[in-house]
């Protein structure tokens, strides 16, 4: 059997002190006492933020951590009367690696606890921005809402405006704005437009139908008809659109966009549109000649016709004639979109110059010189020098006729283009 184990040596209190003569010293206690007191044990500050192992080690340390307190016995009588003494001395030799051993024990568990502590503040932090971000997130979510609301509510009020206030595109007649009698003064008597589309016709054989698109006073729809070729209108003018049908002209009258929107694909085998797109803003172009290659038939004909910006007397004449006129079109630009389009085979063709026209800059250069027999020509320059120096001036006068065929160009160059594609 074991003995009972003799009487322990008083524990050392927090302290570092002891209730025996076998007390510490005391700078242990100065050291003890520098560990701070967190009141509560370890295990009950820790249990809600680790794992339960980490929590029960953490207690384990806190418990343990000064080894002095140990208290020193044996389990046999005899021995335990020689042991203890032993152990008191090798204890009051060992007193100060037992003593750096529990600091440096509590100074870890302390530590640990701090480092618990910090944990369950960021933990918190990151709770508390949680819910924050929630009532933010809700906040927001309210905000988006009401501003849909009030989205819809603007949106309802545009489609109310635009039903109570007519609707005016541009190219479109301004109020009060005669446009018969406006196309009348600006592009001429009829037969003499006719005259110039009669060019287009050919193009459109076996083509029908044929939408004629800003059909205008309906030159065009009548060469078709003349032609044998089936045709079709749509103006946004009214006095236009009922001229064209006192002519029994099948014309619609409406916005171009949204009559091309509203027909079947494949329903045209051309369309022909003259004088127009220098009225449209550039989206609406675009939106054109898309629509143009849904609703043509494969292989169906475009044929635009339009001012040519190369030329300089339609900026300062033509184009600031008309007060619906929005912009230019430059033939490669046209080009360009046709082909995104998905048209192919673009052609540019520029038309001549209706008469009377602008006159142009004329040569300067001297006749050439009669041939044998035909009499002599009068020297061009008088004097022996001036017979001498001829040949250069010769070529002076060609530098300056080639300059001036260059300014021609671009001061009395083609008014008007056409742009003719097929869909692919």
């Amino acid at each position: 059997m074991s003995a009972p184990t003799g009487p322990a040596d008083p524990p050392a209190t927090r302290d570092g002190e002891t209730a025996s003569p076998g007390a510490l010293p005391g700078f242990v206690a100065a050291s003890d006492a520098q560990a701070p007191d967190h009141g509560a044990p370890a295990e009950e500050r820790l249990a809600k933020d680790l794992d339960p192992a980490l929590v029960e080690s953490v207690g384990f340390v806190s418990r343990n951590a000064d080894l002095l307190a140990v208290p020193v016995s044996s389990h046999r009588r005899v021995l335990g009367f020689l042991t203890r003494p032993l152990l008191r001395l090798a204890r009051s030799l060992l007193v100060h690696v037992h003593h750096a051993q529990t600091v440096y024990n509590r100074r870890n568990a302390d530590a640990l606890e701090h480092l618990v502590e910090e944990h369950a503040r960021i933990r918190a932090d990151l709770e508390a921005g949680d819910r924050v971000r929630r009532l933010e997130g809700r906040a927001l979510a309210a905000r988006v809402e009401e501003l849909s609301r009030r989205t819809a509510g603007l949106e309802a009020a545009l489609e109310d405006l635009a039903r109570r206030v007519p609707h005016l595109r541009p190219g479109e007649a301004l109020p009060g704005f005669d446009l018969r009698a406006f196309a009348d003064h600006v592009r001429g008597p009829e037969d003499a437009v006719r005259a110039r589309q009669l060019r287009y016709v050919e193009v459109f054989r076996d083509a029908g139908p044929v939408l004629d698109a800003g059909c205008g006073r309906g030159e065009f729809l009548l060469l078709l008809r003349q032609s044998g070729i089936a045709g079709e209108g749509v103006d946004l003018d009214p006095a236009m659109v009922e001229a064209c049908r006192e002519r029994g002209l099948a014309v619609e009258l409406g916005d171009l966009l949204e009559t091309m929107e509203a027909a079947e694909d494949g329903r045209w085998g051309g369309v022909f549109c003259a004088q127009v797109v220098e009225h449209l803003p550039f989206q609406d172009l675009v939106a054109f000649l898309e629509l143009a290659a849904r609703k043509l038939r494969p292989g169906g004909v475009l044929v635009i016709e339009t001012l040519n910006p190369e030329s300089l007397f339609v900026h300062w004449r033509w184009f600031p004639m008309d007060p619906t006129h929005v912009r230019l079109v430059h033939p490669e630009t046209l080009r360009f979109c046709l082909e995104r389009s998905g048209f192919r085979d673009v052609a540019i063709d520029y038309l001549p110059v209706p008469e009377p026209g602008p006159v142009p800059l004329p040569p300067l250069a001297p006749p050439a010189a009669p041939r044998a027999g035909e009499g002599s020509a009068a020297p061009a320059l008088e004097g022996e020098a001036g017979v001498r120096n001829a040949p250069a001036e010769g070529r002076r006068l060609e530098a300056f006729d080639r300059a001036t065929a260059y300014l021609n160009e671009r001061l009395y160059a083609s008014t008007d283009y056409a742009a003719i594609a097929r869909r692919a």
